[in-house]
This record gives C-alpha cells, structure tokens and sequence, in this order.
C-alpha cells in the first residue's frame, strides 16, 4: 500500500522588500498594511514557523486555527496550508491562520489511500507528501470525520497536504471550501466538487446581493452537522466569500505583497494569464521563473507564487517557481534501459516514466514525431520532470541531443550527511571528493553540506567527464533559491 511521507522544510529563505508612504485618514489602512505580507502555503517545519521556504519569528504573533485562538503556533501541524502575516523586513510574523479545506464525513469506506476518495462530496488525491496524522487507521469507515487541508487542482479536485481523523465530539461543524458552480439564484443552489449545496435558509449576509458568483471562492459551513456520508446534499446554516490570504474576514485583503503555493486551474491566455483559485495570476515581461517557463504552465500545476495585488484583485507575479518540476538529468540512457511495453527509460539507474504529458523532442535527428520507439540504448537526453507518489520519475519534457562527455542531475536532496560530504538525490548516492567545486559560495565542503536541508534543497550535481555515479562529481550547486527576486 502506497504509504505517505512527511517533508520537513527547514530553509532560511530571502525577504521581499517593499514600500509604503501617504497619511491621513482614508490611507491609514493601507498604511498599516505598507511593509507586510501574506504568505499562504504548507507548514514545513517549526521553531517558529516555516512556510513557503521561510522561517517566520512568531513569538508575538496570533495563532487561529478555524477562528478558534490557539496557545503556540506548535498546536498546527506540518502539512496544514496556512497565512502567514508579516513584516517583509524582519519575517516577523503578527498572525499566523489556519482554515481547513474539509471537515466532514468520509462518504465511503476505504482501505487504503491508493485510489481517490470522497469526503462531503469532494474528491480528494494524496501524494508522496502528503502528511497524515497519527490518529488515522486503515481502513476509514463511511461517516467517519476527517480533516484535510490541501489544494485545489484542476476539474476541483483536492490534492491533501494534511489529513487528520476527528472525534465526532471535538467538531462543532462541518465544512468545506470551494469554488462555487451551476449557481442556481432561483432554487438558490450551487455546486462545491461532488456535494449540490442548498443555500435557502443559509446565512449569506456576506455575500454580494445574497447570491454566490459562478466561480468564486467559498466557505459553506454546516453547523448543524447534518450533512449524510454518501448523500452529496447539504443544506447550509452560513456561505462567505473565502480569501485564501485574509480567510473569511480578516484584514488581509489590503495587502499587496503576497506569495502562495497553489495549483493552475484554468488558462486565459497562454503565457500572460492563468487562474489559480479565487484569483486571476498575470505573468509580466519581468517575471523570473526557477524550473520552468511560462509557456509551460498547464493546468494542474503546481506553483509557488511571488506577487503583487493590483486595485482590480488579480496578481501580478514577480517570480513563479515550478514546484513539482525541479528534477532534471542530462545523461545517456542505460544499456537495456528502454522499456517500449511500459513506456519507460531507465538513466543514471534512475526509472524515468514517459506519458501522454510528456513534450519530447528530438534535437539530434530531428525525427518527428519523436516517441519513445525512436529512443536506443546510450542516446543522450535531456530530461526535466517530477518524482510521483509511486517513486517513478514522471518526466514532463524530453529532449535528444548529440552525445556530451558531461552528465548533470538535479532533485531535492536528502539523507544529507555534513561529515561524510555525502546526499542523495533520486535514490542516488553521491559523494563529494577533494578535487570538487562548490559553487554557491560556500567555503569549504562542511560550509556547503551544513548548509543543506534534507527535504527542501535543491541541489545540481555535475560528472565532467562522466565515469558512473560513484565517482565524485566536478561540482555541486545548491540551485533552491526562490526567495532571491
């Protein structure tokens, strides 16, 4: 059975700078809120809190957890999407918030998590690093309560970052939050995933004319819990408007500097707008991209966003880093290492999975349309992609080129090891020796090793010539930078 694993990101990451000005009464809000940030991603680590690759100080900050105060932001857990609020300059952080996706029944029984299943109506899919709590055993009976915080990808669906089983008497309610279709004003129902919501008795005091909008984010709670495990029916006691940076009401919504981990549900225009939940994301001709480019977001992407709110709501991205597209290798393919039947290659000993995602190239012959058939034993390819929850290395794009006496590889490191000089990417082990180059400024081997973090650095490791992977490397570079405009 496919089983979880935690990452635990612990990374000291840049600040984004940012300025503020003007007096008087109507600016003081945004006076106020000149200098902070929001950050909305996964916790990765604490000692205060990290998100989003940053460590903020959260001594005087206000923990929330679904509006309810909290003692210490440790009363979270690694996995959970939060907000951080704070000051740009010195990462300290005024409030930390946390609302969960869905709190509700589990709609049928399941045994393991290797298929997608139902809760309240939604589809929710998990991952390699996806956290689960303690408190879960197989198998989960229909109607048992389950928290999951995660995010939404494309054809709304929940990908799970955190899933914790609740006692039936710690929840005061059910809920969920999603975005809203087949808005029906008259019989006053709309779509969340799966689950058709009644909102005619509900509390909507917040919402814009008493009605959702086709497409808008949105908090639907049940406090009377009554929603029925399998039905795909709730009659809502409140629906609200849902910001993933200010929640359901908070001050958040005048801050222009933001950063989010999310996935791409929907394309405007390729290469300048995509959609991400409860925003519209503009790329400008000074972007930065790690890992990708823009023509290569799709939906379903995973993102990690640097942005600016504009007066119209939408973001204008300053830097946008492909999560889930950091693995690279530029190497011949093993002898025997084409498996036309699977459509698989194996290189450096590496699994490499081709799909029908994949974008292949053929710079080399020219052969199109170039496939896996055109593919033979120590061709040189050029391979950037993902490693999946099953282990294989998903790649994205692919490309032949002429045979290069230089190999590279790329992926997060781990069972980094400061003393022996040693990591690990992709199931390969690699150790540095005297002659090796570091070249991101490091002093000294110890200085580059103790610098990395098991789980969070990305690391490129190059063989010039290339012998095999036991050999020490030319040059390690630490490449995970994304907090650096």
């Amino acid at each position: 059975m496919f089983k979880p694993k935690i990452l635990i990101y612990l990374a000291i990451a840049g600040l984004m700078s940012a300025c503020g000005g003007g007096s008087g009464g109507s600016d003081s809000d945004s006076d106020s809120l000149a200098g902070k940030e929001a950050s909305t991603g996964v916790i990765t680590g604490f000692g205060s809190v990290f998100v989003n690759g940053i460590r903020y100080h959260t001594n005087s900050a206000t923990i929330t957890a679904d509006d309810s105060l909290l003692n210490d932001v440790t009363d979270l857990s690694v996995g959970m999407v939060a907000t951080v609020t704070s000051d740009t300059s010195t990462n300290v952080a005024s409030s930390v918030k946390y609302e969960e996706d869905i709190k509700g029944p589990i709609d049928a029984t399941v045994s393991n998590f290797d298929s997608p299943f139902s809760v309240m109506g939604q589809t929710v899919i998990v991952d390699s690093a996806t956290v689960v709590d303690n408190s879960l055993t197989f198998p989960i009976n229909s109607g048992e309560i389950l928290e999951i915080s995660g995010m939404r990808l494309a054809n709304d669906l929940l990908l799970a970052t955190f899933i914790e089983d609740k006692a039936p008497g710690n929840v005061n309610k059910y809920k969920v939050i999603g975005i809203a279709r087949a808005v029906d004003t008259n019989a006053k129902t709309f779509n969340i995933g799966g689950l058709s919501v009644n909102y005619g008795s509900a509390d909507v005091n917040d919402l814009a004319g008493g009605n959702p909008d086709e497409g808008q984010l949105l908090e639907v709670k049940d406090e009377n819990k009554a929603y029925v495990a399998g039905s795909g029916m709730l009659n809502a006691t409140k629906v609200e408007p849902f910001d993933r940076f200010s929640g359901n009401g908070g001050n958040n919504a005048g801050i222009q500097n933001i950063q989010i981990e999310t996935a791409v549900i929907g394309i405007s225009v390729p290469g300048e707008q995509f959609q991400i939940p409860g925003f519209n994301v503009n790329i400008l001709p000074s972007t930065n991209f790690l890992f990708g480019t823009a023509n290569e977001i799709g939906v379903g992407t995973v993102l990690q966003i640097k942005a600016r709110r504009t007066a119209n709501g939408e973001l204008d991205a300053i830097r946008i880093k492909f999560k889930r597209n950091s693995a690279r290798m530029e190497a011949p393919v093993d002898t025997d290492g084409v498996d036309v039947a699977n459509n698989r290659l194996t290189v450096l000993g590496i699994t490499v999975q081709i799909n029908s995602g994949t974008d292949m190239e053929d710079d080399r012959d020219d052969v199109s349309p170039f496939t896996i058939n055109n593919i033979n034993d120590n061709d040189y390819l050029e391979i950037r992609g993902f490693t999946a929850a099953n282990g294989l290395f998903v790649a994205t794009r692919l490309e032949r080129d002429d045979a290069d006496s230089k190999v590279t590889l790329r992926g997060i490191a781990s069972n980094v090891d400061p003393v022996a000089q040693s990591l690990e990417i992709s199931g390969i082990s690699i150790t540095a020796g005297p002659a090796t180059v570091f070249n991101d400024g490091a002093t000294s081997a110890s200085a580059f090793f103790g610098a990395l973090t098991d789980g969070l650095s990305n690391v490129k490791v190059k063989w010039d010539p290339f012998v095999n992977v036991g050999f020490a490397p030319k040059e390690i570079e630490l490449e995970d930078d994304f907090s650096n405009n």
